[in-house]
């Protein structure tokens, strides 16, 4: 249903274009094992991802590969295209997952549990809860605060009422679409740079070295995890960081929504 060019830059602003050599957005980060998620002195500061390769903007590429159906990385592609978005026939052109990586791992972006992220809110931090908001309605974390990424498709045109008639006869659900004002809603609802933990239901990950066996055996490297697996959460951290958030001033948490309630912390809505 989309149109795709791979490409392995992207700017801090989502912009097709090349960033000079010179930009302060390139910024390497190294592979780690490190899962630190507190100082010393007990502040909280997350963890990095736990990386196979390092990630920068002047030297990861990717590609589709159709015949999986996933993103691979394959830097002979570093730069080759500068256009990083995808063009679906209903709803607006939207950034690629291994752009959106790219930036986010570049920026520092880090991770807390759901322990982390309560004790977080207890020091004045926000929630954010990026589910359908019908979703927030029913179950949501405590205190948690709703700003939906996905909306119900609003559109009436031919692509449009196709994507609402497959997703309704086939999955029995309403079709969705991104948000394409998510930018200036945060903005005109949250505090520029104010403190936010994202939750989604699942939390997705940046690791692209996966740890099946700790302690037993090395992490590999998967295929599947060539750019982590992607949320949105950290769809939502991207359109933050593009609208001005520094990435010392967001979390999101590993495992979402579900993780916090399997971990038994509270909960608030209809269904909780």
């Amino acid at each position: 249903m989309a149109s795709m060019q791979c490409g392995g830059r992207v700017s801090s602003r989502g912009s097709t274009r090349k960033p000079a050599r010179s930009s302060s957005v390139a910024v390497n980060a190294k592979p780690s094992s490190s899962r630190v998620g507190t100082a010393s002195g007990g502040r909280i500061i997350g963890r990095p991802p736990k990386l196979a390769d390092p990630v920068d903007f002047e030297s990861v590429g990717f590609r589709f590969d159709p015949a999986n159906n996933r993103w691979l990385r394959d830097d002979r592609f570093a730069g080759k295209f500068d256009q990083t978005l995808a063009t679906p026939k209903s709803g607006t052109p939207y950034v690629v997952w291994p752009a959106i990586h790219t930036l986010l791992v570049s920026k520092g972006l880090r991770s807390v549990t759901p322990e982390e992220a309560q004790a977080l809110q207890g020091q004045g931090w926000t929630i954010v809860d990026v589910r359908l908001a019908t979703d927030y309605e029913q179950v949501h974390a405590a205190g948690a605060f709703s700003l939906p990424l996905y909306r119900y498709v609003e559109g009436t045109g031919f692509w449009d009422n196709v994507k609402k008639a497959a997703m309704a006869i086939g999955f029995a659900m309403r079709a969705t679409e991104r948000d394409p004002e998510y930018q200036s809603k945060a903005l005109s609802v949250l505090k520029k740079n104010q403190k936010l933990i994202l939750m989604c239901s699942i939390g997705g990950t940046l690791d692209t070295l996966v740890d099946l066996r700790k302690g037993v055996k090395p992490a590999i490297r998967d295929p599947e995890r060539a750019f982590g697996r992607e949320s949105r959460s950290l769809k939502a951290a991207y359109e933050l960081i593009n609208a001005g958030w520094n990435a010392n001033n967001l979390f999101w948490v590993e495992g979402g929504l579900q993780q916090w309630r399997f971990r038994g912390l509270p909960t608030e809505g209809t269904k909780p």
